[in-house]
């Protein structure tokens, strides 16, 4: 009896992969175009406000590790993130999600 059941686990869990794969696909056309559509406002932003978000939200560095590389303040580094995060937002969304915040 033990060996039907883990059959029948077994069954279930390829019916469930199955299922995965059929809407594979469509997962990945969502994201390839939220991956375009941020690149595109990304692209269309100032490089300075594009090198900070790269770097901060993408890459993982710290404001402080920037404060070198952009000659100025860690609370500058902070201002300018949130002001680069801002206009990100606006262009990606027509508004600012953190606009209460």
């Amino acid at each position: 009896m033990n060996y039907i059941k883990t059959a029948e686990q077994q069954l279930n869990n390829f019916k469930e992969t199955v299922n995965c794969l059929e809407i594979l696909p469509q997962i990945l056309s969502k994201n390839k175009i939220e991956v375009y559509t941020i690149q595109k406002v990304l692209g269309a932003m100032e490089s300075e406000d594009k090198e900070i978000i790269q770097r901060i939200c993408i890459d993982g560095e710290k404001p402080k590790d920037l404060t070198k590389l952009f000659g100025v303040t860690v609370k500058t580094i902070y201002k300018r993130k949130n002001k680069a995060l801002k206009s990100f937002a606006e262009r990606l969304y027509g508004t600012s999600i953190l606009e209460n915040k």
